[in-house]
C-alpha cells in the first residue's frame, strides 16, 4: 500500500530542487539550492555536510572549483525522490592532461520543495 502518496506535481518539485544543486557543482554558486536547514550529505558512506548552511559553503568551497562540467546526464523521479547518474569532468591541475572524469551516482529526496537528502557514490574513470 502507498502510505505516503505524493502530492500532483511533487515530481516536478523535486526534479527542480535537485537540478539546482547539479547547477551549483558547475557554476561554484549554492545561493539558489533549495536546502533544508537539517539536509544532509553521505558521499562513498561518508558524511560531507550536515545542514544547509554547512552543505552551500561546500558546494562553494574551493575543492569544488576543480569542478568544470557535467554530462550525460540521466534522471530517475519518483515523487520526493530522484536519482541521477552523470558524468564530472574534473581539472586537477594546469597541464593539458591534467583533467579527469568521474562517474557519479546521485540520490535526492526532496520535501516540501527543499532538499532533505544527498548520497553521492563516486569513482574516477580510469585515463
Amino acid at each position: 500500500p502507498d502510505r505516503h502518496p505524493a502530492a500532483s506535481g511533487v515530481g516536478e518539485e523535486t526534479l527542480a530542487a535537485a537540478r539546482r544543486y547539479i547547477a551549483a557543482l558547475v557554476s561554484h554558486d549554492a545561493t539558489d539550492v533549495p536546502a533544508a536547514a537539517d539536509v544532509w550529505r553521505v558521499e562513498n558512506g561518508k558524511v560531507t555536510a550536515d545542514g544547509g548552511d554547512d552543505l552551500r559553503r561546500s558546494l562553494e568551497s574551493e575543492i569544488m572549483h576543480t569542478v568544470q562540467a557535467i554530462t550525460d546526464e540521466r534522471w530517475f523521479v519518483d515523487g520526493p525522490d530522484a536519482a541521477v547518474f552523470y558524468d564530472l569532468r574534473a581539472r586537477i591541475g594546469d597541464g593539458p592532461d591534467d583533467e579527469m572524469t568521474v562517474r557519479v551516482a546521485e540520490r535526492f529526496r526532496v520535501v516540501g520543495g527543499e532538499i532533505v537528502e544527498i548520497e553521492a557514490v563516486f569513482a574516477p574513470v580510469p585515463a
